[in-house]
């Protein structure tokens, strides 16, 4: 057994509580480039829209594939890439905009708006051979499946 990697884009809807759709953009653009680790439950939520429960910004956790990243490449990689891999760097940047906002939202929750972004992330696969992971990218590729980040416990 070997172990491959490849960039990975997929679509994810983000949803973020604000008062106007001005501060709602205002708080997307803030988390635009930034790293944001799939592992920090924080980002995503199974909390009713208008609840405080609800963080400031959420990510759904169902997400769809939509194939290897362009011009990225299926890389075999060791059992040690594969643990860096799933800790993320020490040093990524985080956006300013905290998951869960410090201060208590109002009783009266603001509007929710959403939007869907194209995001990458790195896709780890366990094949034989790399010719196998190749053919498992191709599918995914064709057939578009959805993937669900949950806690893998």
């Amino acid at each position: 057994m070997g172990y491959f990697s490849v960039g990975l884009q997929m679509a994810a809807t983000v949803y973020i509580q604000a008062d106007s759709l001005t501060e709602a953009q205002g708080k997307l653009e803030q988390i635009l480039s930034k790293s944001i680790d799939a592992r920090d439950g924080r980002w995503f939520s199974d909390a009713s829209f208008g609840t405080p429960a609800l963080p400031e910004i959420s990510f759904a956790t169902a997400m769809e594939i939509r194939g290897p990243a362009q011009d990225d490449t299926c890389k075999t990689i060791s059992i040690d890439d594969v643990e860096q891999l799933m800790w993320s760097s020490p040093d990524a940047s985080k956006s300013k905009v905290l998951p869960r906002s410090s201060s208590q939202f109002r009783s009266k929750a603001g509007s929710c708006y959403w939007a869907d972004l194209e995001v990458r992330t790195v896709g780890i696969m366990k094949f034989e051979t790399e010719t196998e992971a190749k053919a498992f990218l191709s599918q995914i590729t064709e057939e578009r499946p959805p993937c669900s980040l949950g806690n893998g416990g």
